[in-house]
């Protein structure tokens, strides 16, 4: 089992990369990447609100994809302050 405390991370992104530093090509990369997410998430919620007030609406399932996303962001978040630490 590999001990967490003793792995030499320097990515941030995954536990198991011990040695392994990303160049500055691949973070643009995912950092392009998550961008794309982030947009795609401002799309769906504009989504929502169009869609927020029609007669099928519910609020259940509305409540459980703005949960998804507040966490979607939030592990965004997480990963662009991870690769900002590699630049």
């Amino acid at each position: 089992m590999l001990d967490l405390r003793k792995a030499n991370i320097t990515t941030g992104l995954n536990p198991f990369i011990k040695e392994s530093k990303l160049d500055s090509e691949k973070i643009d990369s995912i950092k392009e990447s998550l961008e794309d997410i982030k947009t795609s998430i401002l799309v769906f919620k504009e989504m929502q609100v169009k869609e927020g007030n029609g007669p099928n609406t519910h609020s259940f399932l509305y409540g459980a994809a703005q949960q998804t996303i507040k966490s979607i962001e939030e592990s965004i978040d997480k990963a662009f302050y991870s690769l900002e630490g590699n630049d």
